[in-house]
């Protein structure tokens, strides 16, 4: 019996909706059996990953990690200021720059902030044993107080 292709994607394509969902379940029963807020377990991961991406990505990029709160999905984000003159290509970008990677926005000016949407990157083993470093240490940080 063969399995047909479009239902293994279908398969595949749930299997990845639980995942961010899975996250969101992971943080409500660590938040619950610890008695502590879920924006503070949340928060940990946020950093953890952030850790992870720097790594990954290079420590002299300025990058933000945002998980969604109803739907799990991590966005990691390159921020970059835009400046006259580039002295630090990995925090800054020249208006004419910004301009040609985002043609629609007309808004751009000096001063402002651009966010570059950066791969979704496999954190692997190392990345889940910094989250969970994270979360064990801020839980016992809550605990005390």
């Amino acid at each position: 019996m063969g399995t047909s292709p479009f239902f293994f994607r279908d398969n595949e394509m749930l299997n990845r909706g639980l995942d961010k969902l899975e996250l969101l379940r992971i943080v409500e029963a660590v938040a619950n059996e610890k008695s502590i807020d879920k924006e503070l377990v949340i928060g940990s991961m946020e950093s953890a990953i952030q850790k992870a991406a720097l790594t990954k990505f290079g420590n002299d990029n300025n990058i933000e990690v945002i998980i969604n709160r109803e739907t799990g999905e991590i966005k990691i984000q390159k921020i970059l200021d835009i400046v006259e003159k580039v002295e630090d290509p990995s925090r800054e970008i020249t208006l004419a720059d910004a301009q040609k990677n985002d043609p629609k926005n007309k808004d751009l000016k000096l001063g402002n902030k651009v966010f570059e949407e950066l791969p979704q990157i496999d954190f692997g083993r190392i990345a889940a044993q910094s989250a969970k470093q994270v979360i064990s240490s801020r839980v016992r940080e809550a605990e005390k107080k």
